[in-house]
């Protein structure tokens, strides 16, 4: 029972320990009374069900209520979830075995869990192509790939035992990425579209980069109409990671963006997909992964929106019209 007590009494400090410093963040931005905030924070949760992380993501303490009832956060997508698919359907996309197999056709590429060939295939592998990227079997690409260098080993055994203390034994040739993504950073750039299945037709309803930087994830917004990076690339945390970017041009989104929508239709079962997609220095796009999608906080940063408008209208207009419809 004490040792209960204590657990709660440290989840209590911490919490606002961190109710706190969000409140000390927002003041440095507004210049508002501490208190105001409190009670504007305990607002937004009451009104809109956002959470301390939400409020200061979405920036809510620079919008209004007309603004703020537009925002998607969890506790909505969570609601929204049953109209966008079925829990029994997401094993197709959770498990990289099934997706692989299930996506077969367009991968087109060799992938070889290292604990289905002999050592001396991996080496092979290894040295044909010198760099190559790893992947977890069960989580997504972006947060448990690695790219490994066989020139910073003393041989292939040692890359092979790395793998396997890491446990991302899918095994790939590295994509070398285009000039124009390399302006943006030497790592590996993936390019997410996020598909929604609206009746008969396929929308894309957001599109941002991401990479890694020592162990951070960078994302930045793409504009899809100018096909461009806007505004300031941001950490996991969503704070602002680098000065605005300026002129970072993403090639050959207009062909990524009908290749995801081809994709989409393949697995219309799940409404609702983020696509994770690599280019190398020809243009030719590959299929890195698929999962539902958990950045829409980010996606409606206001810096990126139009008039601070998220995308709760959209989802409501769009999901509740098919499941009318069908």
């Amino acid at each position: 029972m004490l040792d209960e007590l204590k657990k709660i009494k440290k989840r209590l400090k911490e919490k606002l320990n961190h109710l706190n410093k969000v409140i000390r963040y927002v003041q440095k931005q507004t210049n508002k009374f501490y208190i105001a905030i409190l009670f504007d924070i305990i607002w937004c949760y009451l009104i809109y069900t956002m959470d301390i992380e939400e409020y200061r993501k979405l920036e809510l303490y620079n919008s209004n209520h007309d603004q703020r009832k537009t925002y998607l956060n969890k506790f909505k997508h969570d609601l929204l979830k049953k109209l966008m698919y079925k829990k029994d359907i997401l094993p197709i996309i959770r498990n990289k075995e099934k997706f692989l197999k299930r996506f077969e056709n367009y991968i087109q590429r060799e992938i070889k869990n290292v604990n289905d060939i002999s050592f001396k295939q991996f080496e092979e592998i290894l040295l044909k192509n010198k760099k190559i990227i790893c992947r977890s079997k069960n989580s997504d690409f972006i947060s448990s790939y690695q790219v490994y260098d066989a020139t910073n080993f003393r041989g292939p055994g040692f890359v092979l035992e790395k793998i396997k203390n890491n446990k991302i034994y899918y095994i790939e040739k590295y994509i070398e990425p285009p000039k124009k993504l390399k302006e943006i950073t030497d790592e590996l750039v993936v390019i997410n579209l996020v598909t929604m299945v609206n009746n008969n037709k396929i929308d894309v309803i957001s599109s941002y980069i991401t990479y890694k930087e020592n162990d951070e994830i960078i994302r930045g917004y793409i504009d899809i109409k100018k096909s461009k990076v806007k505004g300031h690339l941001r950490d996991s945390n969503n704070c602002i990671y680098d000065e605005k970017v300026v002129n970072y041009d993403i090639p050959y989104l207009d062909e990524m963006i009908e290749y995801v929508k081809e994709l989409a239709k393949e697995i219309d079962e799940i409404k609702e997909v983020e696509w994770s997609l690599c280019l190398d220095n020809k243009g030719k796009i590959y299929l890195m992964d698929a999962c539902t999608w958990k950045n829409y906080i980010f996606a409606q940063t206001p810096e990126y929106t139009n008039k601070k408008i998220g995308l709760l209208p959209y989802y409501k207009k769009t999901l509740l019209k098919n499941k009318r419809e069908n």
